[in-house]
Parts: C-alpha cells; structure tokens; sequence
C-alpha cells in the first residue's frame, strides 16, 4: 500500500531518501520518506502506514532502518518549512 507525497511544491532542497518515480504525462516528483526542519525540530516523514509496513518481514526491517537512522546524528534535515508548506505538502 504505497501512499506518496507530492512534493512539487516544496523548496528544491527537499530531496526524499525514497522517492518513486510518477507517470511520465504528470511527472510529480513524489516521496515515501523524507526529512525536513519545521519550526526548529527535526521531522521525518514516511507517507506509508506504520501498522501496514509491520505486516511484512521487508516492511518490519523498514520500519526498523527509518527509527535507526532517526536516532543517529546523520538524521539532520537540511530543509526547513514553515508549518503551511508542511501542512500543504501532507
């Protein structure tokens, strides 16, 4: 069950760490997950569902790399929103 963001919109910064590539006539660029700064904090964002994900061996071991990499200082968004390019893009 892929659900994705459409992140036209969002600042060219905004590079998704797992993106899909969209029908060739739309070209939206789109992310599963992706890191931003909103307001001072740090969010990381996966368009997918976290119960759905743990049904399968492969979706467990995601879910396990995303709160992995959450927990190292390598997580650190480059890009920063403000809470209306945020609240646009989800």
């Amino acid at each position: 069950d892929a659900r994705l963001h459409i992140l036209d919109e969002a600042p060219k910064t905004l590079r998704p760490i797992v993106s899909m590539m969209d029908n060739f006539e739309r070209s939206h660029r789109l992310g599963l997950l992706w890191e931003a700064s909103v307001a001072g904090r740090r969010l990381l964002v996966c368009a997918s569902s976290m119960e759905k994900l743990m049904e399968s061996p492969e979706g467990r071991q995601f879910v396990k790399s995303i709160l992995c990499y959450a927990a190292t200082e390598d997580f650190a968004p480059e890009t920063e929103l403000t809470l209306e390019q945020l609240e646009a893009l989800i």
